[in-house]
């Protein structure tokens, strides 16, 4: 078939450190406090002002950005993690 020797990347929101993995079975859900875009070799961290709290996020977004008033560091969980 059409692209059949192409490896499989993970879908965003998803990683694998497998080399070539060829079914996205083997895609692990990307971690809270990080993102995973397409074809991740592994998690990044959520960027500095902004807060991860699920699973599964696909950019550096992840789910919003922390309260007013508080202050929060690369791979924050909740958006009120420095006062």
């Amino acid at each position: 078939g059409e692209g059949a020797t192409v490896p499989t990347k993970c879908p965003a929101g998803t990683w694998s450190n497998v080399t070539d993995a060829v079914d996205v079975r083997g895609c692990q859900p990307c971690p809270t406090r990080h993102f995973c875009i397409a074809g991740s070799k592994e998690p990044m961290k959520c960027p500095a002002g902004r807060f991860g709290d699920k699973m599964g996020l696909r950019d550096s977004q992840c789910t919003g950005p922390c309260a007013d008033g508080h202050w929060c560091p690369a791979g924050s969980l909740i958006a009120t993690s420095m006062p």
